[in-house]
């Protein structure tokens, strides 16, 4: 028989075996479940450390995106600051335009500024037909109306009568005077006879002319006889001024008589010139302008031409404006650029005569020029940029990293320049002597006769700043001056967005 206390310590020592087999393998897991924790606390420090790492990167990004709105939003209010103040300008030029007037013009320049935490933002156009009259000179002898030469001669047989020759041109037998000029036409008459005063022409009895028109006579050339007047006759054609000599000779079958004499031919008078700019009753506000004219034709082509330009305030010329003398520039037209001012407000008549060494043509008829007056100028320069500035910087425009101001007198007058701006610092002691300043400078020399050229607060009431800014004419080529502005930030401007409008007032001198 077992021995029932035998089988219950076997039971018992398989049961602790089996339980501390347990024991071993739950040590075992727990060893791994405490490395698996481990793993996975180190796996959440990680996750941790990276979502920390995240969040911050993500507050960095919240935050510039913040900070980008924000100056988005202060941009966009500066610049809806900046289109009011402009409208506000756009306004007052307009206003400007309106009180525009003949001897009045204004122009306006804004000046901004935005302080922020101590810095200062500044930010700153027929010819008529012509009856040539004169004279004949220099014939061997004879009064007009006259013949010049009378030859007479006897023949050696007695059976021959006595020949008589007297020579005339065409202006020798007319009571009133014709002179012969260039491109004329001069008629030449032989009254050949004999001693009773019959006329001779037959086939035997003839007259010839010859002529020296360059220093020895010609070929004779002979003269035809006319049966209405019975005169021998030729005409010949002269190409230029000069003098010239003839010579008739006429014959029978046994004897001649000839004659020589000269003539001069007349110097031409030019044609008139015509006039061509500016048109007739041409308005404008140039008060230099050029006088361009159509050259006078001459038939003396050895002539050299000059031409007197004339001009006056009234139509009758008795108050001479312009009177010179100008040779022709070229073969189609010539011109004088007046050099001193014509008066304003007024109608200028002038007109053009041709000379050509000693005869004058007539005048030409007279064109009509209005000259206008214009109260002009421009800002070349309207806007200075300082750059950001804290309280109590000081910063001006005579420093050449700044650009200034530049005013240009484009129109006819002098003009006398006004300056007033608005307010610029809210400060209660922003009127201290300095903070907002201007003054005057050359860009040209003698562009002025005089100006503010120290420095001089800004006022809102006008300021005379420039007396007589000239304009541009033919003595004087200097119309332009630089305005120059000098900003002293106070001390306890606060931060904002600021500006000022000046306004520049031109009035005729």
């Amino acid at each position: 028989m077992v021995n029932q206390n035998f089988v219950r310590t076997s039971n018992l020592e398989a049961r602790q075996r089996k339980l501390l087999q347990q024991v071993k393998r739950l040590d075992a897991m727990y060893l791994e479940a405490q490395k698996v924790l481990v793993k996975l606390q180190s796996k959440q420090l990680l996750v941790r450390r990276q979502l920390a790492a995240e969040q911050f990167r993500r507050n960095l990004e919240i935050q510039a995106a913040q900070n980008v709105l924000s100056n988005i939003h202060r941009k966009r209010t500066q610049i809806q600051t900046e289109l009011q103040l402009i409208r506000e300008r756009q306004e007052e030029r307009e206003s400007c335009k309106k009180q525009k007037t003949v001897k009045y013009a204004c122009l306006t320049i804004l000046v901004l500024a935005t302080i922020i935490v101590g810095p200062l933002l500044l930010s700153m156009l027929d010819l008529s037909d012509i009856n040539l009259t004169g004279a004949i000179i220099g014939w061997g002898g004879g009064e007009r109306g006259e013949g010049r030469g009378t030859m007479e001669s006897s023949a050696a047989n007695s059976n021959t009568s006595s020949l008589i020759m007297n020579i005339y041109d065409t202006t020798d037998n007319m009571s009133i005077s014709t002179s012969v000029y260039s491109l004329g036409k001069v008629d030449y008459y032989s009254n050949f006879t004999n001693s009773t005063g019959d006329a001779l022409n037959s086939s035997t009895e003839y007259c010839e002319i010859s002529f020296n028109d360059s220093g020895s006579f010609a070929a004779p050339i002979n003269m035809t006889f006319n049966s209405s007047s019975l005169l021998h006759e030729y005409n010949k054609t002269y190409n230029s001024k000069g003098e010239y000599y003839f010579n008739i000779s006429c014959y029978n079958e046994t004897d001649f008589v000839n004659a020589t004499d000269n003539l001069i031919i007349d110097n031409s008078v030019p044609t008139v010139p015509i006039l061509s700019a500016p048109l007739n009753n041409t308005s404008d506000t140039n008060r230099t302008p050029e006088l361009v004219w159509f050259n006078s034709s001459d038939n003396d082509n050895k002539d050299n031409l000059s031409y007197e330009p004339l001009a006056s305030n009234n139509s009758d010329f008795a108050f001479i404006l312009i009177n010179k003398t100008i040779a022709e520039a070229n073969s189609t037209n010539s011109s004088y650029l007046t050099y001193s001012d014509l008066p304003i407000s007024s109608t200028v008549f002038w007109k053009v005569r041709s000379y050509d060494g000693e005869r004058y043509s007539p005048w030409s008829d007279h064109f009509e020029y209005n000259v206008l007056t214009s109260v002009d100028f421009v800002l070349l320069i309207s806007t200075v940029n300082f750059g950001d500035l804290g309280p109590r910087s000081s910063v001006n425009t005579t420093d050449s990293s700044f650009s200034a101001i530049e005013i240009s007198n484009n129109g006819n007058v002098p003009i006398t320049i006004d300056i007033n701006a608005t307010p610029f610092f809210n400060s209660t002691n922003s009127e201290i002597p300095g903070n907002y300043s201007f003054m005057i400078a050359e860009k040209e020399a003698e562009s002025y006769l005089s100006a503010l050229t120290n420095w001089t607060n800004m006022s809102e009431s006008e300021v005379e700043s420039i007396v007589q800014l000239y304009h541009v004419n033919g003595s004087n080529s200097a119309n332009e001056a630089i305005l120059h502005l000098l900003v002293v930030v106070p001390s306890e401007e606060k931060p904002g967005a600021k500006n000022s409008q000046i306004t520049i007032s031109g009035i005729m001198s």
